[in-house]
């Protein structure tokens, strides 16, 4: 909901409905609605607005966590028979797009390069994303770990917290402890608070916040919110991997060979059959192969119709060539072949194309000169030999300042 006060929904269903019934309107309850915080998106604005919001929603599922910690008990007409039975309340998963699902993880909106995890999901950098994982699966982060720094990261800030710290390891030794010692603790609490920040928020890419999806059970869900807030496919798979699909295949193409490819595959989509109904729909308007103001869906049955296509030589032919053209333009880059010279024809083209210029501008300096500046022009004398007293003629001097300019002109 948007306007002068922003409010995102939060809603929940029960899973045990089936799911023809659950994807209704009406099988979907409001538990509240959170606000935005409308501070500036400075770093630490953006660590604040999420812990604004995870303690709104802690608000929301308070009743929630006291039903899973006192189940209710009631009476159920089970196989024809009345039975006293406890409900327990389960949370299954968490829906919603990427934006909201890291939000409910506290990760950081890091999609770009140097993020330290790749995926809420999985522990991989963006270091190592290219490399496969062993396993054939990612690995997954702890919620153990990430709870454990997490408390770590607030020990200096809260105060009662550090206090009993500090009252354990006093304990530990009896109590004895001089002045500077306790000053020497409260700087390794402060030094061991400020490191597990630092790994929160470099290495698993984590604000350091507390969670309201701690004191909720997840079931046999040991990870909890991390392993609960799955990728929804609209927005993962058909406007995320046929997005990056598309502009992969069609940015490689010439401007020209574009309109060829919109004008055969909108050729493609006239054709009329039964079967056309039940694939995928695209959105073949001019200049479609910019991947702009697409659904998700239009995005898909682009990518459809551009499979079904490539079985036509004429849109095969146009895309070999766009290939070779990308392949042989690294190839032959100098970085790869050292064989070949970094300077390549269209640069010596060039150079001899502004060395011509260049004479050509001399030439038409020099027609401009007025016989009244010749006359007064300075003879500067021959390298060579030296004959005192005798001006030498223009024919014979090489060293003119017009001549100097053109010679100039042609080395560069």
């Amino acid at each position: 909901m948007e306007g002068s006060y922003s409010l995102e929904p939060f809603m929940f269903t029960l899973g045990i409905i089936k799911r023809n019934i659950r994807e209704l309107k009406d099988a979907w309850r409001h538990l509240g609605f959170i606000p935005s915080c409308t501070d500036a998106p400075t770093k630490s604005s953006l660590e604040k607005s999420l812990q604004f919001t995870h303690e709104c929603m802690s608000i929301l599922l308070e009743e929630l966590a006291k039903l899973q910690k006192e189940p209710p008990l009631v009476k159920i007409n089970l196989f024809g028979k009345l039975s006293k039975l406890r409900l327990k309340f389960e949370v299954a998963y968490v829906m919603g797009d990427q934006l909201s699902q890291d939000t409910h993880c506290c990760r950081k909106k890091i999609n770009a390069g140097g993020a330290g995890r790749i995926h809420r999901g999985c522990f991989t950098s963006f270091l190592k994303s290219s490399t496969a994982p062993k396993g054939d699966r990612c690995p997954k982060m702890p919620k153990e770990v990430i709870d454990k720094l997490c408390d770590a990261s607030r020990l200096w800030e809260d105060h009662q917290a550090r206090t009993d710290f500090i009252t354990k390891i006093l304990e530990e030794r009896n109590g004895n402890a001089t002045q500077q010692e306790k000053k020497a603790i409260e700087k390794s609490i402060q030094t061991y608070s400020q490191l597990s920040c630092d790994i929160l928020e470099k290495v698993c890419s984590i604000y350091p916040v507390k969670n309201a999806w701690d004191v909720v059970s997840f079931g046999i869900n040991k990870n909890g919110i991390h392993r609960a807030t799955l990728d929804n496919p609209m927005h993962y798979n058909s406007g995320g991997l046929f997005m990056y699909l598309a502009q992969t295949v069609f940015g490689g193409l010439l401007p020209k060979e574009q309109q060829k490819v919109e004008k055969y595959l909108r050729e493609e989509a006239s054709t009329r059959s039964s079967a056309r109904y039940d694939f995928p729909h695209g959105k073949f308007t001019p200049g479609f192969t910019n991947c702009t103001l697409l659904t998700a869906t239009e995005k898909v049955g682009i990518i459809h119709l551009l499979y079904l296509g490539l079985g036509t030589k004429r849109i095969a032919d146009i895309f070999e060539t766009a290939i070779r053209r990308q392949q042989n333009k690294y190839i032959r880059h100098p970085c790869l072949n050292p064989s070949i010279p970094e300077k390549s024809e269209n640069s010596e083209e060039k150079s001899s194309k502004a060395a011509a210029a260049g004479s050509n501008k001399n030439s038409a300096l020099k027609r401009k000169v007025s016989p009244a500046k010749k006359k007064n022009q300075i003879r500067t004398p021959s390298v060579g030999k030296k004959t005192p007293g005798k001006p030498f003629s223009q024919k014979k001097n090489q060293h003119h300042p017009l001549h100097q300019v053109d010679h100039q002109v042609s080395l560069f």
